[in-house]
């Protein structure tokens, strides 16, 4: 985890198309608390830093900033007070940008905590819009769904009645191997349709759940949807 691979910089440049609304850049840092002699906390990250001077690049930047500041700042200074000296803990935030077009810029943040030999990784994610009336804000889930529906709630318990569909489905034909005790009501008590999704590259809704709630191993299950498929199922 201390470790950057320049493979993952490139890999992550070559998402950006040459037709992308957006030039962005990254920026890579290291922290150690208390200090980097007899550190208790480790903090990596990779995060994008947009070119440009407009009022959009800057809110941008200001989200980036702020986060990777109450990181640094706030954060794991907690951390670390509450930590015995002898700890040894490793904090990594990867952002990926999964949209960048003229609509939506997107990202995925990779969290990974190691933790007494343990690692585990959690995800978050944003969209903002680029154009139209909400540019430079950050979108709700009907603001990506293209504003269908009544509202980001009523879209959720919809999507989450399907993707349990879906998941069920692939359990009967043997395509994946959940933990026993996986029901509807679990997946209900750690997916939030509402929060837990990021524009793809067409600017479709993919919903994600936290690596692990399916079982063991899974790093990340995705289901991707259109503004019509979603548009479909609230219909009566």
């Amino acid at each position: 985890m201390k470790r950057f691979a320049c493979a993952l910089t490139a890999l992550m440049l070559c998402a950006l198309s040459a037709s992308a609304a957006l030039d962005v850049t990254w920026t890579q840092g290291e922290e150690w608390f208390p200090d980097r002699d007899a550190w208790i906390y480790y903090y990596a990250y990779t995060v994008p830093e947009v070119k440009g001077s407009g009022a959009l690049s800057e809110e941008l930047n200001h989200y980036f900033d702020t986060a990777i500041g109450e990181m640094v700042n706030l954060v794991i200074p907690m951390f670390t007070a509450d930590m015995p000296g002898n700890g040894r803990n490793e904090i990594t935030d990867r952002y990926e940008i999964t949209c960048n077009n003229d609509e939506f810029f997107s990202f995925l943040l990779r969290r990974g905590t190691l933790s007494e030999g343990k690692e585990v990784l959690s995800l978050q994610s944003a969209v903002f819009a680029v154009s139209g009336q909400y540019t430079g804000e950050s979108l709700t889930l009907r603001g990506l769904a293209r504003e269908i529906g009544e509202s980001s709630s009523q879209i959720a318990g919809i999507v989450i009645k399907d993707i349990w569909r879906k998941i069920e489905e692939r359990i009967k034909a043997g395509d994946w191997a959940v933990r026993k005790d996986m029901s509807f009501d679990l997946l209900s008590a750690e997916f939030f349709p509402e929060t837990h999704f990021y524009a793809d590259e067409q600017g479709n809704i993919a919903f994600y759940l936290q690596p692990g709630l399916l079982g063991p191993g899974e790093e990340m299950a995705v289901f991707t949807y259109t503004p019509e498929e979603i548009e479909n199922l609230l219909e009566p």
